[in-house]
């Protein structure tokens, strides 16, 4: 006779009892609950148990004494068979066995330790690690750019009051949750610091061609605050990475990409919001002719699995500071139906739907394009091999915030870079990358000194 039901997150069969099941246990604990069926086999036939009477006793005694805790165990029969079930409630404080934490992740037992194991206590202090204080960042390292870029946006999108968004720094960034006792948050810098990687190691993006899985033809990296970070690098993906298929509708050109540019933003973002900066690994987009893969270093929900991440679930941010200033901003919505919009969209596209490859501490999102789009992409423009150039065939079709870079210019050519910054809400550097852009495709062209100097600029064709 077979229970019908099958191993999951919250459920385990094990066919005898053993005093090592005691880690199982503690991983329910430590997770979301569960229970555990000793005398049922892994596919869920009933076995039965002998001296149930005797086990009845020692197995509470054996998870009080190992665990501290004190689980429900009950005594069922079918078919004359006996059998004993074990109810596990989630516990709101750390469990441990022999020294040790262990946790459930989909039908596994994983062993904590590290970096999982700081965070998993972190949560259950109820501290998340995006809320840690940085003992070494002052209010004069935050960059006044990056905090107005914020601000125009989240006005603009309407999630934050014109009396809030017109407050001092300071006091908008508190309000944001990013100060706690006495410190600015890990989230104050990555989102309002000029340089991230100044104080969190690995916190930017590195997105590289691939002829094949060995070789690389070019390569770059998106680093700034992460706002900016996300905007950046899906305009480099579209703008510099991927070819658009050209074909004509009447006298109107028409230009198709492999991949939907709304479903590659909502995976970057993803990645951004969701990903454990504490292990310092940047993430990482490989880009190929056929499809795009990206990776990135997290600490996903334990029920979180390939299947059920395109299922609708709740929100739950690894970082719910980070991600509350992306929403707010307008980048993310809050109801935990970014995959559900990115599997839409790539049905409209007429593509397959995303790979989604779910480790313990790691995710892969792959998309994969059409073979329609590959067979009508033949003999189209190669791939730029200069590895830090945008192409130079297409300044008819140049970034938007290289555009405004431009345009800004066009109606002030007596512009510096500090006053471009400011007006735009850029920073210095990207300023800098928009300007030898626009010189390389000799849009602009400066005449006299840098202080007394002005742009000479060219139309656009």
């Amino acid at each position: 006779m077979q229970i019908d039901m099958k191993e999951n997150q919250q459920t385990e069969f094990k066919q005898t009892w053993h005093d090592e099941y005691l880690k199982w246990i503690c991983g329910f604990a430590n997770a979301e609950g569960g229970k555990i069926l000793i005398g049922v086999n892994d596919d869920g036939t009933i076995c039965g148990v002998n001296d149930a009477k005797r086990l009845m006793e020692d197995i509470p005694n054996k998870v009080k004494n190992a665990l501290a805790i004190v689980p429900h165990v009950s005594l069922l029969e079918k078919d004359r068979l006996e059998y004993i079930e074990i109810s596990i409630s989630p516990y709101p404080f750390p469990v441990s066995y022999g020294g040790r934490y262990y946790m459930r992740s989909g039908a596994t037992n994983q062993l904590l330790n590290g970096q999982a194991l700081d965070a998993f206590i972190l949560r259950k202090q109820g501290i998340t690690w995006d809320s840690i204080p940085v003992t070494q960042l002052q209010f004069s390292d935050i960059d006044g750019l990056a905090v107005r870029y914020f601000v125009r946006l989240a006005t603009k999108k309407g999630r934050i009051d014109s009396d809030i968004a017109s407050e001092e720094t300071e006091q908008l960034l508190k309000k944001l949750n990013l100060y706690k006792n006495g410190f600015w948050t890990t989230a104050a810098a990555l989102l309002f610091t000029e340089n991230p990687e100044r104080y969190i190691g690995g916190s930017y993006v590195k997105i590289a061609f691939f002829e094949n899985d060995a070789d690389i033809l070019y390569m770059d990296e998106v680093h700034g605050p992460l706002l900016q970070q996300a905007d950046e690098t899906i305009d480099v993906i579209m703008k510099k990475y991927l070819k658009a298929r050209i074909s004509y509708d009447g006298i109107h050109r028409v230009e198709r990409y492999p991949f939907p540019e709304d479903a590659l933003r909502e995976a970057v973002l993803n990645a951004i919001v969701h990903k454990d900066y504490a292990r310092q690994i940047p993430i990482q987009i490989r880009v190929y002719v056929d499809k795009i893969m990206i990776f990135n270093d997290c600490q996903l929900s334990a029920y979180w699995t390939d299947k059920t991440l395109k299922q609708s679930h709740k929100s739950e941010p690894y970082n719910p500071n980070i991600a509350h200033v992306f929403y707010l901003s307008g980048h993310v919505e809050s109801w935990g139906r970014g995959i559900d919009k990115i599997c839409k969209s790539c049905s409209i596209h007429g593509i397959p739907l995303p790979e989604y490859n779910v480790q313990t501490e790691e995710i892969c999102v792959t998309f994969r394009t059409s073979d329609e789009y590959l067979n009508g992409a033949k003999g189209t423009t190669d791939f730029p091999k200069d590895s830090q150039r945008i192409p130079k065939e297409v300044p008819k079709e140049i970034s938007e915030s290289v555009r405004r870079t431009y345009d800004a210019i066009a109606e002030n050519p007596r512009l510096t870079i500090k006053e471009l910054s400011e007006k735009l809400g850029i920073s210095d550097r990207t300023i800098k990358k928009h300007i030898a852009y626009l010189k390389e495709e000799g849009l602009i062209e400066r005449v006299g000194g840098k202080t007394h100097g002005h742009w000479r600029v060219k139309p656009i064709k």
